[in-house]
């Protein structure tokens, strides 16, 4: 008997408890559409968008690890800034994102030329606390008050709503990277940063002639040797191996004291290795 296989649109579904999380392939969320961050039957919010200097990302690859996170690896279009164009595929931006107790976003961002670059790294958001049935019949209708509030000294984003006795509140906390000690800024729901990419993939402070170890391997690829790692003037042999979830690395040709292991990389595939089937 011949039966109906129906296939959804393309898109990234996470969730933990009473939260759920669908976004585009590239994570972003767009508007209008379906898509958003849900917490029990309201959307709480409808378009979170990621920007270098006002041009969207390009996607690589991503989607989900396991049922509550997801990772999804982008690369940018020619960006126009002060200092000249970076052409595009130059920057790499990773996302990643899991939910427990709201959702937790990671932006790596790596420069993979020979030169340091700057730009706006801007995230636009959107919230319509709108009702699940609304938003699954295209009909939504603004009911009560909307008030967003940017807290400079706490690095946090408020929005709040009310309408009558209901009442649903969105806070997104900016935490400072590891290398830079800038500070965001909002530009009405636009979270924006001066972002200041290093050296061949290297944040600020290291030096062309350094490699920096960002790797993960996945479970199956336990061990692997690169051989003939070219950086600067320099040339490594260098193999990896899985030690439980944490990747190790031994430099086994070239200079081991220019190779590094990127502490924030390593910190993040520590927390996104807990989402890893066991």
């Amino acid at each position: 008997m011949p039966f109906k296989v129906q296939i959804g649109p393309p898109q990234i579904s996470i969730h933990h408890g009473q939260t759920v999380l669908i976004t585009e392939p590239d994570g972003q969320i767009n508007w209008p559409s379906e898509r958003g961050l849900y917490f029990l039957d309201t959307r709480v919010i409808s378009s979170w968008a990621i920007y270098a200097n006002g041009e969207p990302w390009q996607l690589l690859n991503g989607g989900p690890i396991t049922y509550y996170a997801a990772r999804i690896f982008l690369t940018n279009h020619a960006i126009a800034t002060e200092a000249g164009l970076i052409p595009q595929r130059t920057l790499g931006c990773t996302i990643g994102r899991w939910i427990h107790g709201g959702m937790h976003e990671d932006l790596d961002v790596t420069n993979e030329s020979m030169k340091p670059v700057k730009f706006q790294l801007e995230i636009a958001i959107r919230c319509d606390f709108a009702d699940v049935f609304e938003v699954k019949s295209g009909n939504i209708i603004r009911r009560g008050r909307i008030i967003t509030e940017w807290r400079q000294a706490r690095q946090q984003l408020r929005t709040t709503y009310s309408n009558g006795d209901f009442h649903r509140s969105v806070v997104i906390s900016v935490h400072r990277s590891i290398y830079r000690r800038e500070r965001a800024a909002s530009l009405g729901c636009r979270i924006s940063f001066h972002a200041n990419a290093g050296d061949a993939g290297l944040p600020a402070g290291c030096t062309p002639q350094q490699a920096l170890c960002r790797s993960m391997l996945p479970e199956w690829l336990p061990d692997l040797t690169i051989r003939d790692l070219r950086v600067g003037e320099h040339k490594f042999d260098i193999r990896f191996w899985r030690e439980g979830k944490r990747t190790e690395f031994q430099v086994l040709n070239g200079n081991a004291r220019l190779v590094q292991r990127c502490e924030a990389a390593a910190k993040t595939a520590e927390l996104l290795g807990r989402a890893e089937p066991t």
